[in-house]
C-alpha cells in the first residue's frame, strides 16, 4: 500500500468512527435531522452499536414530526451509494433498517431494501463540517478530536451542549402538550 493510499484508509476509517461516535451520541443532532427528502426526525434512542454482521445500530428510536415512533436498525456510510457496493440491498439482514445514515448523500434521497421497500437518507455533512474545520485536513489520530485546539473543543462543546438543551427543552415540551403533565413532571 502506498502512503498516500493509506492516509486515505485511515481517514476514511476516522470518518467512520467519528460517524458512529456522532450517530452513538446523538445529542449532537439535538436540533433534529432532517432527511434528503425533508422529513425531520428526532433521534429518541440512536440504538446499540451492533457487534455482529448487519446494520451499524440495532433498536434506535427516531421519532417523527408527528410524534410517532420508529424503531429499527440505522446503517452508516461515508456516502449513500455505498449502501449498494455494500450489498445491503441483496441482504435480507438489513430489512430492519429504518434509517440510512451518511456523511454524503451524493443525491440519493432513499435507500432500497431487500423487501422491496426504502428507508430515507440522512447526511450527517452538516455536522462533520464542524470536525473536519477543528480537525484539519492531515491529522492521522486514533481520535477524530485528539488534535484539535483546546480552545475549538471547547466551542464545539459548549455548541454542541447548547443544541442539545435546546432540543431536550423541545421534547420536553411535546411530552407536556401530548400527555398528563403530572405524570410528565414524575416521570
Amino acid at each position: 500500500m502506498t502512503g498516500g493510499s493509506s492516509r486515505r484508509r485511515r481517514s476514511l476509517i476516522q470518518r467512520e468512527r467519528a460517524l458512529a461516535l456522532l450517530w452513538a451520541r446523538a445529542h449532537t443532532l439535538s436540533d433534529g435531522l432532517i432527511t434528503e427528502d425533508g422529513r425531520r426526525f428526532r433521534v429518541v434512542y440512536p440504538g446499540r452499536p451492533s457487534v455482529r454482521a448487519g446494520p451499524d445500530f440495532r433498536d434506535s428510536v427516531i421519532s417523527t414530526d408527528t410524534g410517532r415512533l420508529i424503531v429499527g436498525d440505522v446503517e452508516l456510510h461515508i456516502e449513500a451509494p455505498d449502501w449498494g457496493s455494500h450489498g445491503h440491498g441483496r441482504d435480507p439482514n438489513y430489512n430492519g433498517v429504518i434509517l440510512h445514515v451518511v456523511l454524503r448523500a451524493k443525491g440519493r434521497v432513499s435507500t432500497s431494501k431487500q423487501s422491496r421497500t426504502s428507508v430515507p437518507v440522512a447526511s450527517l455533512e452538516p455536522v462533520m463540517g464542524l470536525l473536519d474545520e477543528a480537525e484539519g485536513p492531515d491529522s492521522h489520530s486514533a481520535s477524530p478530536w485528539s488534535d484539535m485546539p483546546a480552545s475549538a473543543l471547547e466551542d464545539l462543546l459548549d455548541r454542541a451542549g447548547d443544541r442539545r438543551f435546546i432540543a431536550r427543552s423541545r421534547g420536553f415540551a411535546e411530552e407536556l402538550e401530548r400527555g398528563d403533565a403530572p405524570q410528565q413532571l414524575y416521570s
